[in-house]
């Protein structure tokens, strides 16, 4: 069972920073992944708390971080949440262009990571490799598009292994984004389930 949950940098939805609803929300579903997103560690807003470790702790489950900026004084990127035993851990920088935000010049964009875990199936010496992501959020696609080819070129790092993708891909389902994840990747969200 995978969720994939932005935790906003430890707010909930009503704009307070609440570790400990958060965890509530993640226990009552009962996953054995979690790919966890705009995810904090040691920064200043949230009081140099290790919001991957904390979370870990309020449910049980063993965590990993992957940065994908320096922020605030600590580290901001995703996280892994997990039941399954952790074999190797590599957290990959998803590429990124500069676009035009505000009609004006050329700017950099915020950079994205992609965290992947091997994991180990539980009584079983096989593993599976998991990839939490967060791909960029700007109107235009540019970034996404490119980061989702980057996506599949890590996917083909662990050829002969089964692949999970989970994330915030901040893409509508017919996006070149999409299509693109889609040439390796069966879509796990039925159309029109919730």
């Amino acid at each position: 069972k995978v969720l994939t949950y932005n935790v906003l940098g430890g707010r909930n939805t009503d704009g307070n920073r609440d570790l400990n609803r958060i965890a509530q929300v993640i226990s009552t579903l009962n996953p054995d992944i979690v790919a966890l997103q705009e995810v904090d560690r040691h920064t200043g807003r949230l009081n140099g708390i290790d919001l991957p470790a904390e979370l870990g702790r309020l449910t049980g489950m063993d965590h990993v971080f992957g940065r994908a900026m320096k922020y605030d004084g600590g580290e901001y990127g995703e996280a892994i949440l997990t039941k399954f035993p952790i074999v190797n851990i590599k957290n990959h920088t998803l590429p990124t262009v500069p676009v035009d935000t505000t009609g004006g010049s050329q700017e950099d964009v915020e950079p994205r990571a992609a965290l992947a875990v091997e994991l180990k199936f539980p009584g079983s010496e096989s593993t599976f490799i998991f990839i939490g992501t967060h791909l960029d959020h700007l109107r235009d696609g540019r970034n996404r598009n490119i980061q989702a080819k980057g996506l599949l070129q890590i996917a083909a790092e662990y050829e002969g292994l089964p692949v999970i993708l989970a994330g915030d891909l901040n893409s509508t389902p017919e996006s070149e984004a999409i299509k693109t994840l889609k040439t390796y990747w069966t879509d796990a969200w039925p159309k029109n389930k919730i």
